[in-house]
């Protein structure tokens, strides 16, 4: 006490309580060079709760992870964060992103604040700014968000699940697959996984599927699986016209005011050379004739082949044009 004045005692909300739990435990997984014992996270960041409590809420709180872009399982005796599950951005750390997601979280599902809308979308831009890093990876309303987190929670509890899915052509057919990892691209989650038996063995090699091309999601009870130890979500990552089921080999001429973020694209994808007359040359996988054309005109990059690529880039450019005109 001084001059009559005291310093009044913080009290924090259960909001404010979860939020800072969910962000220390985040960084502490994603410092941790070992497992974590659960009596060591149970004193540390659960103090006071019995055995059974700490259990419970354990298990929601890596639920909530999961949400985070972390799932965090059973190794070796204790808790550790699995790595190899998603993509993770180039710049940014793990920690500032998921604080900051976390810390909007709360307002942006909370029915009351009037801005939750331009909140998410805010945040989601973020993310997306970040090669679709899958921190909060907002989930779209209603019943495509029940999907993409019951996918969620299957990775996390590692069993297979039951779907049907629809491809690109519109043709819906019953998958049993398991989850390996997740990405973010645009306005969708992509999950990286392989098709399975009944006993939670792959038939086939990993692939990825879209989030909105979901049905019911049911988990297979009693059956788990292991994601192998060299997989990495990143390796599945794609440019946003290499979605799809039309493959063909695009190529693009680069000029020198292509944009700086197709310049890295050719670096990081398919092969660079010089044609006839010197011009830098991108020859690259496509599976959408339409997103690569879009993308090479925002890109500032000109596709020389093949044909119906190029034919596509024109119209696109055409009726552009004439929208200006109007």
């Amino acid at each position: 006490m001084m001059d009559g004045f005291y310093e009044a005692e913080r009290v924090d909300s259960p909001d404010d309580e979860l939020a800072r739990r969910l962000t220390s435990l985040f960084i502490a997984f994603s410092n941790a060079r070992a497992p974590l014992g659960a009596a060591e996270i149970r004193t540390e960041y659960y103090p006071g709760l019995s055995e059974d409590s700490f259990a419970r809420q354990f298990r929601r709180d890596r639920e909530r992870l999961v949400l985070c872009g972390m799932n965090v399982y059973e190794a070796d005796g204790g808790w550790a964060a699995d790595r190899a599950s998603f993509a993770d951005p180039p710049d940014i750390g793990a920690d500032e992103l998921a604080a900051l997601d976390i810390a909007c979280l709360q307002l942006a599902e909370d029915p009351s604040f009037p801005y939750r809308g331009d909140l998410r979308i805010a945040l989601a831009k973020i993310d997306d700014g970040y090669e679709g890093f899958p921190h909060m990876a907002t989930p779209k309303a209603g019943a495509q968000s029940r999907q993409v987190l019951a996918l969620l929670r299957a990775f996390d509890a590692r069993r297979p699940v039951k779907t049907a899915y629809t491809n690109a052509k519109g043709v819906a057919s019953e998958r049993t697959i398991a989850v390996w990892g997740s990405f973010n691209l645009r306005d969708h989650t992509y999950f990286v996984a392989p098709e399975v038996d009944e006993t939670g063995t792959p038939t086939g090699e990993p692939r990825t599927w879209r989030d909105d091309r979901f049905g019911k999601v049911k988990e297979l009870t009693g059956v788990t699986y292991r994601i192998p130890e060299d997989f990495f979500a990143e390796d599945f990552r794609k440019l946003p016209f290499q979605i799809g089921t039309d493959a063909f080999e695009a190529v693009f001429r680069v000029p020198a005011t292509a944009s700086e973020e197709a310049v890295a694209a050719t670096g990081a994808y398919g092969e660079v050379g010089t044609d006839g007359h010197g011009h830098r040359v991108w020859k690259v996988e496509a599976n959408d004739c339409g997103a690569a054309a879009r993308w090479a005109i925002a890109g500032g990059l000109v596709p020389t082949g093949p044909r119906r690529l190029v034919d596509e880039w024109r119209r696109i450019l055409s009726e552009a044009n004439d929208h200006a005109g109007k």
